[in-house]
């Protein structure tokens, strides 16, 4: 984002204001009603109800995904490289080697967003895999470690969306000399039009920029807030800057 304002990124203040989040899910079955069903599945122990388990913690990961590209402003009914062929670019410029990984579209977003680890991201393909592609009955083992970590992905993701990600916070010099600010909001979830906005205020006029989806900054601020990687920052406001001279301190508005 091309920018004149005045930010010493040497030396800058990120003020988180007030946090909001949403735990409402336009889904008529849930990522959660899935898990519940698993379990009840398993309680009868014979081969049906393993399989059955199985099936349904593969369906509440999958649900969980979509609820999660959702969240974040994303359609998650038609998530794919030719719609979103900034994200595309985005994700081969983050982690190009994740990108290349033999996984779905949809999961390469989940780990290389930093919404889930890689260790986890990889056992939900394990899961997947032996489900879909070798027909083999599960044992009673197996279905309870797919359901802890069905259980698992649901509440770290969801988590890390209602408690890591920031959709409010200001960006100002932490010197008195600078007078320039920056506000980002992110309107992501539970409305037909999601966008970031920025609003920038220096020596000229106010600006109110608004960024959307199919957006390569959208994608960036999405990353940056989900992450906390605001040594990010400079870049974006198109100032070019070695990292290690990128210092800020993080206070509450």
């Amino acid at each position: 984002m091309e920018t004149k304002l005045k930010i010493d990124w040497s030396n800058f203040i990120i003020t988180v204001d007030m946090q909001s989040s949403s735990n409402y899910i336009d889904f008529e079955i849930s990522p959660e009603d899935f898990l519940n069903y698993a379990i009840d599945d398993l309680k009868t122990q014979d081969v049906k109800g393993r399989v059955n388990c199985l099936t349904n913690c593969k369906r509440a990961i999958d649900s969980q995904i979509d609820w999660l590209i959702s969240y974040l402003g994303l359609d998650y009914t038609n998530f794919n490289e030719k719609k979103y062929l900034n994200l595309k670019r985005y994700m081969k410029d983050i982690n190009n080697e994740v990108f290349s990984s033999d996984t779905s579209f949809k999961i390469k977003f989940i780990q290389i967003m930093g919404i889930a680890p890689m260790l986890l991201v990889s056992k939900i393909r394990s899961v997947r895999n032996k489900l879909e592609h070798q027909y083999k009955i599960p044992e009673y083992a197996e279905c309870q470690e797919a359901l802890e970590l069905a259980e698992l992905f649901i509440n770290s993701t969801q988590n890390k969306m209602w408690d890591k990600k920031w959709t409010n916070f200001y960006i100002e010099s932490n010197n008195s000399n600078v007078t320039s600010d920056i506000a980002i909001s992110y309107e992501t979830f539970n409305t037909d039009d999601p966008y970031i906005e920025v609003r920038t205020r220096g020596e000229e006029d106010p600006t109110v920029v608004k960024f959307y989806p199919s957006q390569k900054d959208y994608l960036e601020l999405l990353y940056i807030s989900i992450n906390h990687k605001f040594t990010r920052l400079p870049q974006f406001f198109e100032c070019s800057m070695e990292a290690k001279y990128i210092h800020y301190e993080i206070k509450n508005g």
